[in-house]
């Protein structure tokens, strides 16, 4: 990916990873942390909108600066894009991330979910069979590092939503497909809102979904 390579630096790494020698945080830093997300008003009830002109640099997203002799030389964007802020959003993900998605292939996004999991967050990932399989899907690096994947197994129909949960306390939803196509050339919307209303029904269809679909014997094909 030219001088911007999509990797996460250990300091970022080091902050989002529990205090208490757990993987999962204590109630009382959990809510610590989710207040402070709250008192910002770029967080929650926010809609971003696509396209976006470049895909982000990892190094812009992780330094939070810019730099100008870098930027000269880098073809990714060193900017609050939709997908940096997107982004931003799936890092706040302490206890659960659970994703509900047609296809999955941005590796900027597939970094992130599988960050997520490496940290101790308990990630759950609902997708459709048919876009499971296709060349460049990130759903097999998904299952490759342990994380749960179902599908709906039907051919013959779409499991189309776009949505994910973090924590249950934001929920991400919208017309936006997490690919490259969707994040540089469609005019697609991501909300996200922290209304307890909305969360609560999107998680009664994860959980539905969660119960009725299965893990999919179809097995990602490079060729």
């Amino acid at each position: 990916m030219g001088l911007c390579q999509s990797v996460f630096c250990p300091q970022d790494r080091e902050k989002l990873r529990p205090t208490n020698g757990h993987k999962q945080f204590t109630e009382v830093q959990e809510l610590t942390h989710w207040k402070a997300m709250y008192d910002s008003t770029t967080i929650s009830n926010s809609v971003f909108f696509f396209p976006d002109a470049k895909l982000p640099c990892f190094r812009y997203l992780d330094d939070g600066k810019l730099d100008h002799h870098h930027q000269d030389k880098c073809k990714f964007a060193h900017e609050e894009t939709s997908l940096v802020k997107l982004i931003r959003v799936m890092r706040l993900a302490r206890r659960t991330l659970d994703i509900c998605v047609f296809t999955v292939t941005n590796d900027s996004i597939a970094n992130e979910v599988m960050a997520a999991h490496k940290r101790g967050v308990k990630v759950r990932v609902i997708t459709d069979d048919g876009q499971r399989g296709n060349r460049g899907s990130d759903i097999e690096k998904f299952v490759q590092v342990g994380i749960e994947v179902k599908d709906d197994g039907n051919a013959g129909n779409y499991m189309h939503h776009k949505f994910a949960m973090i924590d249950d306390r934001l929920l991400v939803n919208g017309s936006y497909n997490w690919s490259v196509h969707a994040t540089l050339s469609n005019n697609e919307n991501v909300v996200v809102s922290n209304d307890p209303l909305l969360i609560r029904s999107f998680r009664s269809e994860f959980e539905r979904l969660w119960a009725i679909f299965k893990k999919s014997n179809i097995q990602y094909n490079p060729k």
